[in-house]
């Protein structure tokens, strides 16, 4: 029985609650554990044998029909104050006499699911401006309406617990190990209060970190490329494989037997990144090997050289692209070590004396069928005579940027009758200077054979070299370079296309930075030898009108690299008709450059396999 009932003592009551008791309306079996339940109908024992004065007077009223309308009533009425609110008068009624509530429904996974797709589609309705406010406040009330009734706090105190913050500059007491410390901008709290800055720390929070700057795409992505397309295939196997052998090269203790080719591009990529070093470099040697090329041996110093030689005692061809650390020691010690040498080509071995030269010509002379040197200042004219004496049979020559190269080298040249490779280009300009009437007197014995010439760089030739030099004897040639010579004239390079004859055409030309060419000279190379010329380079050929850029495209269907760099009147016709002659089959063109081709806009046609390069309007893009 409960206290109540026994001491008669009540707790405060409002009017309704007093008036409603004088009328003998009771709610002695609410049911306040949940308020969307009605409590069960609890039959008055028979047995009791105390009852209060309230019961004897319920108990003579309801004698009466009217009574027992009223007594039927009045058990819904607390059913309805417990949906709107409390009941003042069941607080102090205990738990014991209060009927024991029913288990809550456990709801399954799918009717979870589905209860969450409703209320989701509910908010949806409501618009999605407001959907995370309603959706959290909608969280919230369902969360208060699983917890008690009678010990949940209210939302404005709960609101006021967690959104409260002392005042900056205050004094706190720390949540955690109760230290005193003052509130700044940085101090952060949790459940139990604020924290000061070690405890803080402590918990692996850091006060200081700044929000991550939100990810910007990189101008590459966002901007669209208007002037060029590449095929975006599908790597094979084997190139998949080659790249990670190649990137982690230091890691590899053999290649095997993967063939010269793969075994060639490995040797690229790693030479790409300079990372061929004495260690990795002995994974391209092999015993049986004729024929080596190592396109970047700058980490290589002399020692290895000797190594090479050890390892490859078989070679007849030999390449070395950037080989300035190669010493003296090492060319006088190939004269004995590499016994089959045919054919050496060196780039920038700038350290080895002229002795050493020397000593190598009068032992591999005989053999030699190419001898190909590049940047050499310490080759001598000595070494020049040693190598006609000894290597009569050389049918391949480059003597490139040779500082001491002069006119009365080329009398001494012209013994090698059999020479198919001439290359005396230079890029040192005023450094080296030859005549024109000495370079005449070359061709006329040297150039009944030559397939290859280069005459880059030697600024004081001019138009005789074409007509009397070049027209005049050379038959053979298909591989023409004559980049850097101002003083020809777009007269001069016609007429010497319209002497050479018909059967003399060209595969590879190279007239760049030759101001004087114009549209004659165009078109006369176009006529002579446009349907076999796979690359041409006319960069600088500011004065060829458009008319004459358009034959490029009818005049040369198996151009596969063309270079019209600075020729200010390419726009987006000329490079149209290059793309449109490539749609229907009549050329073959795989890369244009057009550096300095202002006319050039992003609406220009592209074509997917013809890359273009130095568009200024997508420089522009970039930038943006």
């Amino acid at each position: 029985m409960s206290r109540r009932g026994r001491n008669n003592i009540t707790g405060p009551s409002s009017a309704l609650t007093s008036f409603l008791r004088e009328h003998g309306i009771t709610a002695r079996h609410s049911y306040f554990g949940r308020a969307d339940q009605a409590p069960p109908a609890e039959p008055t024992p028979a047995g009791d044998e105390e009852q209060p004065a309230d019961e004897e007077e319920n108990a003579s009223a309801s004698q009466t029909p009217a009574r027992n309308n009223v007594s039927q009533t009045s058990l819904m009425i607390p059913v309805l104050s417990l949906q709107s609110g409390y009941a003042s008068d069941n607080l102090d009624e205990s738990a014991e006499e209060a009927s024991p509530p029913k288990k809550k429904r456990k709801l399954t996974k799918a009717a979870e699911a589905k209860l969450k797709a409703k209320e989701k589609a509910a908010l949806d309705k409501k618009g999605e401006s407001s959907g995370s406010g309603k959706r959290k406040k909608l969280e919230d009330e369902e969360d208060d309406e699983d917890d008690d009734p009678y010990k949940a706090k209210s939302k404005g105190m709960m609101s006021e617990a967690v959104g409260k913050v002392a005042p900056i500059g205050t004094f706190q007491n720390c949540a955690q190990c109760g230290k005193k410390f003052t509130v700044t901008k940085y101090t952060l709290s949790n459940e139990s209060g604020m924290l000061c800055h070690a405890c803080a720390k402590a918990s692996g929070a850091d006060p200081f970190k700044k929000p991550a700057p939100r990810k910007r795409k990189d101008p590459a992505e966002k901007r669209t490329v208007k002037n060029f397309e590449e095929v975006d295939t599908v790597k094979p196997l084997t190139s998949l494989c080659i790249n990670i052998i190649g990137k982690y090269i230091d890691q590899v203790e053999e290649l095997g037997d993967i063939g010269t080719v793969n075994m060639d591009r490995i040797c690229r990529i790693v030479s790409k990144t300079r990372s061929l070093t004495e260690h990795n470099v002995r994974l391209f040697y092999d015993a049986s090997n004729t024929s080596l090329v190592i396109y970047d041996a700058t980490n290589l110093q002399g020692p290895a050289y000797e190594t090479l030689a050890y390892f490859n005692p078989n070679l007849e061809r030999l390449t070395l692209h950037l080989c300035g650390r190669m010493e003296t020691p090492t060319i006088e010690h190939w004269s004995t070590s590499l016994p089959n040498l045919k054919r050496l080509e060196l780039i920038a071995p700038f350290l080895v004396r002229d002795d050493a030269w020397l000593k190598f010509i009068r032992s591999r002379g005989p053999h030699l069928t190419g001898f190909l040197i590049t940047n050499v200042p310490r080759f001598t004219r000595e070494c020049l005579d040693a190598l006609i004496e000894h290597a009569p049979q050389l049918q391949e020559l480059r003597l490139s940027d040779i500082i001491k190269f002069e006119d009365s080298w080329l009398e001494p040249l012209a013994q090698l009758t059999n020479l198919t490779s001439l290359d005396i280009s230079t890029d040192r300009s005023g450094r080296v200077i030859l005549s024109s009437a000495a370079v005449v007197e070359l061709l006329k014995s040297l150039g009944r054979n030559l397939a290859l010439l280069d005459l880059s760089g030697h600024e004081d030739l001019e138009d005789a070299v074409l007509t009397d030099g070049i027209a005049a004897n050379c038959k053979s040639l298909t591989d023409l370079s004559l980049s850097l010579l101002p003083l020809i004239t777009d007269e001069g390079i016609a007429a010497m296309f319209k002497q050479l004859p018909s059967t003399n055409q060209l595969v590879r030309l190279d007239m760049s930075r030759c101001h004087g060419a114009a549209s004659l000279a165009l078109a006369a190379l176009l006529e002579h030898s446009g349907h076999t010329l796979v690359s041409l380079d006319i960069n600088s050929w500011k004065e060829v009108d458009e008319d004459a850029l358009k034959l490029i495209a009818a005049k040369a269907p198996n151009l596969s690299t063309l270079d019209v760099g600075w020729c200010r009147n390419v726009n987006d016709i000329v490079i149209g008709s290059l793309i449109k002659a490539d749609q229907t089959g009549t050329t073959a063109l795989k890369r244009i450059n057009c550096f300095g081709c202002n006319k050039i806009t992003n609406n220009c046609p592209k074509r997917i396999g013809v890359s273009m390069h130095g568009v200024e309007s997508d420089v522009r893009l970039q930038r943006l």
